[in-house]
């Protein structure tokens, strides 16, 4: 009888040694996607035109005889534009209006813009060419702030230093555009926002601005609202 309880006690001294604690257990597990913004500075649309400073001259021959041209589709965004102005007179203005667009995801700043220029034939008229710039930042068609004052000058060694005076340090929500001059309207009218280059009525030396052609080109170099990295609009 002893013998069978002793086994009884082995046994169940065995079992309990085995029992021990039982702990709950799980799991939480997170799984993240990280991206990156997109920095993207594009023209999205460009008007030009041209007329005469005549007060008396009709507006239906605007354009009849001095014309501008640009590469630019319209509907297609693109980082570059060329623009070709031709039978510039005495008295003729050239207009040319672009809407550059923040495409992207982060707050673009405008950190400077280059301008070259070279005579083709002649020299004279870089020296005579009138220049105007005015500008506005819009959203959803309502302009944002209030625009520094347009800037304007004759001759073209002084266009870079004024441009940059005017348009450096705009800084462009994503969605948002600048809007660099407007064409003049169905009536001939100046309209404010314009980019004009004109050779004045009352030029000099008119003469020796016959047959001459320049080359012109500037450069926007826009960078992102943080100060890291540039991106550049021809």
């Amino acid at each position: 009888m002893k013998k069978k309880i002793l086994v009884i006690a082995l046994a169940m001294a065995v079992m309990l040694m085995g029992a021990g604690y039982a702990y709950w257990t799980d799991q939480i597990s997170v799984d993240s996607v990280v991206g990156t913004g997109e920095f993207d500075v594009n023209i999205v649309k460009v008007s030009d035109g041209g007329g005469d400073r005549n007060p008396g001259k009709a507006t239906t021959n605007w354009e009849k005889y001095m014309k501008v041209d640009t590469d630019f589709v319209q509907g297609t965004p693109t980082k570059s534009l060329n623009a070709t102005i031709s039978n510039l007179y005495p008295g003729s203005v050239a207009h040319l209006s672009f809407d550059i667009e923040n495409n992207g995801s982060l707050p673009a700043v405008l950190d400077s813009i280059n301008v070259d220029y070279a005579a083709i034939t002649g020299s004279a008229i870089v020296d005579e060419i009138y220049y105007r710039v005015d500008y506005k930042v819009v959203q959803d068609g309502v302009q944002v702030g209030t625009p520094k004052h347009y800037i304007d000058g004759v001759g073209l060694a002084t266009f870079e230093s004024k441009l940059n005076t005017l348009l450096s340090g705009i800084t462009l929500e994503p969605g948002q555009m600048l809007i660099i001059g407007d064409p003049v309207d169905e009536n001939g009218q100046d309209l404010e926002n314009k980019y004009t280059f004109e050779l004045p009525a009352t030029v000099v030396n008119d003469d020796d601005c016959e047959n001459n052609a320049f080359e012109l080109s500037f450069q926007m170099n826009w960078k992102q609202h943080n100060d890291q990295g540039s991106y550049k609009v021809d």
